[in-house]
């Protein structure tokens, strides 16, 4: 399914993909991590920069002023690790704001593809 995703949701979305599992996981992600990352010159277009967080850790920040929409086409299989990455933040209460964002337009574009399958087989 294709879904609209702005730089900073793509960044986002990068950020709560899981960082081990078992080889076909790993696989999926690497893959999806192909689609969703940016791109040097899209890093360009947004100004994104690397900087430290106050928990020391890295963090993206860019303009959210130029930053700007990419349809990507992700998978049902791929669709289901995001949805598996959110509920384990939701059962570790750990969702953002910024998260809800996403799982609704992940929803939604997972809705769409559901009506457009049903009209497709009437």
């Amino acid at each position: 399914m294709e879904i609209s995703l702005t730089c900073g949701e793509r960044l986002n979305l990068l950020g709560i993909l899981p960082e081990e599992g078992n080889k076909i996981t790993m696989r999926m992600i690497k893959d999806l991590t192909k689609k969703i990352e940016l791109s040097s010159e899209e890093g360009t277009k947004v100004d994104l920069k690397l900087r430290v967080g106050p928990d020391g850790k890295g963090m993206y920040q860019w303009s959210t002023a130029k930053d700007f929409s990419t349809n990507i086409e992700i998978a049902e299989s791929e669709i289901s690790l995001i949805d598996d990455a959110f509920d384990k933040l939701d059962k570790g209460a750990k969702i953002k704001l910024h998260h809800l964002i996403l799982i609704d337009k992940i929803k939604g574009a997972k809705d769409k593809a559901s009506e457009s399958d049903k009209k497709k087989k009437s």
